[in-house]
């Protein structure tokens, strides 16, 4: 009985440590030297060949897309891209 109660409480302290590091936001701007740019999405390439960052938009925790921001403004990058959105 004992062996389980062990069992039991380790299962919950590491399943707690777990689910309190998923929920933590994590704000993080993606520059020219990350992996973002192999990924082949153009809208981020051309952002990233224009000089500007990545920041990426996280929803839930979950990404849902990107923006290219500078000191100043930021604009999502698929309207950076068809210049609707200027920086």
């Amino acid at each position: 009985m004992k062996y389980i109660k062990n069992i039991a409480r380790t299962a919950i302290v590491f399943s707690s440590i777990y689910i309190l590091n998923g929920c933590q936001e994590h704000a993080r701007v993606i520059d020219k030297d990350s992996q973002v740019d192999s990924l082949g999405n153009p809208a981020v390439k051309k952002c990233l060949d224009d000089g500007y960052d990545i920041l990426p938009i996280t929803t839930n925790g979950l990404p849902s897309g990107n923006l290219c921001v500078d000191a100043e403004n930021k604009c999502e990058v698929w309207s950076f891209y068809r210049g609707d959105c200027l920086l």
